[in-house]
């Protein structure tokens, strides 16, 4: 059996930009793109291989069409290490082709395929970071960041269309204190709200919220030694109860610097006290998953680095590499 499709695909794209000056400036891109049906998905031919699962194309689909726009903002003095922006994308998924599966009363499943309109995604990023000089020239830096994440995903189950919707939204805060050739401190938290939404069954609607606390401490003495902690404490609201849901992950570092401050030796322990988990809960269209996974724990690294030259005539050691 034999069949012929044209697909005539236009494809476009616009980049503008524009700076106001050195340090700030906006930038507006969109693109669109075409995927065109495999021929699996076209030919009208019955494939048997799994006895329990009849799969046929459609020779009627079109090819799927994305458009996405994006969109960003940057106001920020990299000398004052201060300054705000933000990030903005949008998605649409036109004709987007999706598989039609029908479970009859003998337990035989039929596939064919289908397009389906209205597929959505969008994320919204905002940064601030604002640095200030102390009278005994300490350092503090407080930054800040906001994103949002929203997907609409479209699709069939058992033949019934469905629609599934998304929510993230993470909010974090954090602050850096340093004390020249002495001690540099970064405390921070965390959090990733949650909202998954089905037209279809409310009762698999899924809401939690994940939360982590972070502190960074690294001291430049005595001199020549570097010490390093990078501490962080996890809360997992996404787990069953059978899974643990909490987790205190501390990597410890302990480096020298010699010849000049050119060559550093540093010893590494990753996950000192060997509470890493791997549980993750995965939620598709239109399921729920809960896995404990195997994960690498508690080990060891030994490194060594040199630094050979100058770059512009700047000695790259005169600012104060940080060690976690």
């Amino acid at each position: 059996m034999g069949f012929n499709n044209d697909f005539n695909n236009l494809f476009a794209s616009a980049n503008l930009r524009y700076e106001f000056e050195r340090s700030k400036r906006i930038s507006i891109y969109y693109r669109n793109s075409n995927n065109i049906p495999s021929i699996q998905q076209l030919q009208p031919v019955r494939i048997q291989t799994d006895p329990l699962n009849f799969i046929e194309g459609n020779p009627n689909l079109k090819p799927s069409f994305n458009q996405n726009l994006n969109i960003s903002f940057n106001n920020f003095d990299f000398k004052s290490r201060s300054g705000y922006g933000f990030y903005m994308s949008y998605g649409y998924v036109q004709d987007q082709v999706v598989s039609v599966s029908v479970t009859d009363e003998d337990l035989l499943r039929t596939t064919t395929f289908d397009n389906i309109s209205g597929g959505q995604d969008a994320n919204a990023s905002f940064y601030y970071s604002k640095q200030f000089k102390a009278e005994n020239k300490d350092t503090y830096r407080l930054r800040g960041n906001l994103s949002g994440q929203y997907a609409k995903t479209l699709g069939f189950t058992n033949g019934q269309q469905f629609q599934s919707e998304n929510y993230v939204v993470s909010p974090g805060v954090g602050l850096t204190y340093e004390k020249d050739e002495m001690i540099t401190l970064n405390p921070g938290v965390g959090i990733d709200y949650n909202l998954r939404k089905y037209n279809i069954n409310a009762n698999r609607n899924d809401e939690f919220t994940n939360l982590n606390f972070s502190l960074e401490a690294t001291t430049y003495w005595p001199r020549n030694v570097v010490f390093g902690n990078d501490i962080t404490y996890f809360i997992y609201g996404n787990v069953a109860a059978d899974f643990r849901s909490t987790s205190l992950q501390w990597n410890m570092s302990l480096g020298y610097q010699f010849l000049k401050d050119n060559a550093t030796l540093k010893f590494k322990v990753y996950e000192l006290l060997d509470q890493n988990i791997g549980t993750r809960r995965q939620t598709g269209d239109d399921f729920v998953q809960d896995t404990d996974q195997l994960i690498l724990e508690r080990y060891f690294m030994l490194s060594f680095t040199y630094k050979f030259s100058k770059f512009g005539g700047k000695d790259p050691n005169a600012s104060r590499m940080r060690f976690n």
